[in-house]
């Protein structure tokens, strides 16, 4: 999962997303949300 690219992150996966503050915050969100039985 953490390295294949997703839409939601415009096409790149979610491991290139940590790379910058604002990225890693959006990927954090995506596991809460995951966590939390948000996303399906």
């Amino acid at each position: 999962w953490l390295s294949k690219p997703k839409t939601r992150f415009s096409g790149h996966s979610p491991i290139a997303m940590l790379s910058t503050s604002q990225g890693t915050r959006q990927v954090e969100e995506v596991l809460i949300q995951l966590a939390e039985g948000l996303v399906f």
